[in-house]
């Protein structure tokens, strides 16, 4: 798949602009993404979650206290998507 190819793959479903938008601008952890995009389901933002951080737009973090801590922050290529 080249890289066209994955743009598209990942950018055609409206909610992975929006969600990549919010993390971008600074909203890290999932709770706080499910309460600032309106209309998403907690499944579809998982999977749009899933899938920018398999192809390299969006790091997850996972911090190993008591709770489990989860947050997300864009790559160089999820800031350069970004900006598209």
């Amino acid at each position: 798949m080249n890289k066209k190819q994955q743009f598209e793959n990942v950018f055609k479903c409206k909610w992975s602009t929006v969600v990549l938008d919010k993390i971008s601008g600074g909203i890290k952890q999932p709770g706080q993404l499910l309460r600032s995009v309106v209309g998403i389901s907690k499944k579809v933002m998982y999977q749009r979650l899933k899938k920018l951080e398999r192809f390299g737009y969006i790091r997850r973090r996972l911090i190993q206290e008591k709770p489990l801590i989860v947050f997300y922050t864009p790559t160089v290529l999820g800031r350069k998507a970004y900006r598209i």
